[in-house]
């Protein structure tokens, strides 16, 4: 259809012009469509970018809400040639007396001297180095050697040559970790390592000793103390040193770390600050151009523009009215009238003052204190079952019995002795069930699952691995979360606030080691509507997979498939619409070609009979 020709030259019209003409009228509701086809575009990429900066403040908000953000600590070391230290939150403030008495280093040993590194040595045998069988040939020169016990796996032994002078080299291997226990064990079965020189009498004496395995030895405030490592972790629980020096001594000061704090209120001020910009830019109406911005006028809009201000200026109930706002600790709106008057100002001195000073009630404000309802201490029990409903005590019960799981004691360095933890009494049966009863009603929207693990007693080998979380409601077990592949130590579990006295764990499977259910601490914490926790529920209800924002983006997507189709439909008609016009034209200059074909042969006929009268 589209190489019919419309020339008009009978005519004398541009029939071309003319179906152009009137394809442009039928063609308006098409560009109707295809305006309104780019303006759902231009909603859903505003949407889809409103959607990524509220989740960006959701994640500065939910930081908000963590201790750890408000109750870390930080550690300084008066020299760090001698020991440097890193602070968790449960490491108390302090000062702490650290003596390096000796490093720990790793085993190394040399062979004797060898004119070439290349040339063939002529010894043979299979010797044991730390249980590993190394196949050497007589033609195997201390280059083959070296590489053959680089490439044994899991040997434990790094093997390097070092060239003493021009036709002196030796091997070298040293132990790749430090401490006695460590030290690298031979074996040989023929010449080769009395041949090289690494052993005599049969292996009983390393001759080229060059450096013995020794443990580090380390004064603690005075008490010494002795560690495979120069890393020491479990001296003091949450510090951590890094021993640097031998023979000299430090001291490292631990105390709380507001800065912290500090960071993350700026970084939510200034998010809150872009998204409730960026939502002002997308509902704006431009007077001169008369643009409107893409949201304007849009309902679900301005609910997360008023949400946002009612949460950040709201008072918290339980505070004193002193420190019920965040005015109180300088963080204040901008000035009425001005360009700054929708956003957030931060005096960040008077923050920090506030925090050196009621650390404990910023924490609060913003959800980052709640109170552990699970705690012995304020009034909670903890049995344990089998799946029939049967008591399933660990052995002996006051080493692994349920009441130590709700003591406050998160760490898993006293696994073990009482007050570590809890574990089943039944090997690899399921499932293994711990339930903690607050003894009263209590509203909870957190439940914090430590399982074990530690550096002896990896949780990807010791901790439970599938398990179930439920409260109950007062008449039946209601579930929170069930989990599957769990390897991690800790795992925070966050939901919408429930009222109930009771919850359990359910495991229904482990990570291995000995099939028993461990667990070194449940916390369950009470519902606080501080600032940064008010603020992340609410916007998780607008972010949320399935939530209201992803369904603003699903219905304009909807919406485009439909004016998408109609769009298709519309062009195949227009393409029949202009395909029967040119037809019809193309009918009718071949009709006035007639026409004037038998106009000029009348004509004639006429001429010829006036000459002939």
């Amino acid at each position: 259809m589209g190489n019919i020709s419309l020339s008009g030259i009978v005519s004398g019209l541009d029939w071309e012009a003319l179906v152009e003409k009137l394809m442009a009228i039928d063609r308006k509701p098409l560009l109707d469509l295809q305006s309104r086809q780019k303006t759902i575009d231009e909603k859903r990429n505003a949407w889809k970018d409103v959607n990524t900066r509220l989740y960006n403040l959701q994640l500065k908000a939910e930081a908000l809400k963590s201790r750890s953000t408000f109750y870390s600590m930080k550690a300084s070391s008066s020299d760090t040639q001698v020991v440097t230290a890193t602070a968790s939150s449960a490491v108390p403030a302090g000062a702490y007396t650290i003596d390096v008495v000796r490093l720990a280093k790793a085993h190394t040993v040399a062979s004797s001297v060898q004119a070439s590194s290349t040339e063939a040595l002529g010894v043979a045998g299979n010797p044991l180095i730390n249980g590993k069988e190394i196949a050497v040939t007589a033609s195997d020169s201390l280059v083959s050697i070296r590489d053959k016990i680089n490439a044994t796996p899991d040997i434990g032994v790094q093997a390097s040559i070092v060239q003493v002078s021009t036709t002196q080299y030796r091997l070298v291997l040293t132990a790749k970790e430090t401490g006695s226990e460590k030290a690298i064990t031979f074996s040989d079965d023929g010449d080769v390592l009395l041949g090289l020189g690494v052993l005599v009498n049969e292996g009983t004496i390393h001759p080229n000793t060059i450096q013995e395995a020794t443990d580090a030895e380390v004064k603690v405030n005075s008490l010494t103390i002795t560690r495979a490592t120069n890393t020491i972790t479990d001296a003091l629980a949450g510090l951590t040193l890094q021993l640097k020096q031998e023979g000299k001594s430090a001291t490292v000061t631990v105390s709380s770390d507001t800065q912290k704090a500090v960071d993350a209120i700026k970084v939510f001020v200034d998010q809150y600050n872009s998204a409730m910009d960026f939502i002002a830019s997308k509902t704006s109406y431009d007077k001169e151009t008369k643009i409107a911005g893409p949201l304007l006028g849009d309902s679900t809009i301005g609910q997360i523009q008023g949400m946002l201000r009612r949460k950040i200026t709201a008072r918290v109930p339980g505070m004193p009215v002193s420190m019920d706002n965040i005015g109180a600790i300088g963080i204040t709106g901008g000035a009425f009238g001005s360009a700054d008057a929708n956003k957030l100002v931060l005096d960040e001195a008077k923050l920090k003052e506030n925090l050196e000073s009621y650390l404990d009630d910023v924490a609060k404000l913003f959800g980052a204190n709640p109170t552990n309802v699970a705690l012995s201490t304020a009034g909670a029990t903890a049995s344990a079952f089998d799946g029939g409903g049967l008591p399933n005590e660990g052995s002996p019960s006051s080493v692994y019995g349920a009441l130590n799981a709700i003591n406050g004691d998160t760490l898993s360095d006293r696994w073990g002795s009482a007050g570590g933890g809890w574990m089943d009494g039944t090997e690899g049966t399921y499932p293994d069930i711990l339930e903690i009863d607050f003894g009263a009603v209590k509203t909870i929207d957190q439940l914090n699952i430590w399982t074990l693990n530690s550096t002896a007693y990896p949780s990807s080998t010791y901790g439970i691995k599938d398990y179930t979380l439920q409260y109950h409601d007062g008449s039946a077990w209601v579930d929170i979360e069930s989990v599957t592949g769990n390897t991690a130590g800790m795992k925070m579990h966050l939901f919408d606030p429930v009222n109930a006295q009771k919850v359990r764990v359910s495991v229904s499977a482990t990570n291995g080691a000995n099939d028993y259910s461990r667990i070194v601490e449940v916390e369950a914490f009470q519902y606080n509507e501080g600032i940064g926790s008010s603020i992340f529920r609410s916007l998780r209800d607008y972010t949320k997979s399935g939530g209201i924002l992803p369904q603003k983006q699903k219905a304009l997507d909807a919406e485009k498939k439909r004016i998408t189709d109609r769009i298709e439909t519309a062009e195949d008609r227009l393409a029949l619409r202009e395909a029967n016009l040119k037809k019809q034209f193309v009918a009718m200059e071949a009709a006035i070609a007639r026409l004037k074909s038998q106009g000029d042969w009348l004509t004639a006929q006429i001429n010829q009979m006036s000459q002939t009268s």
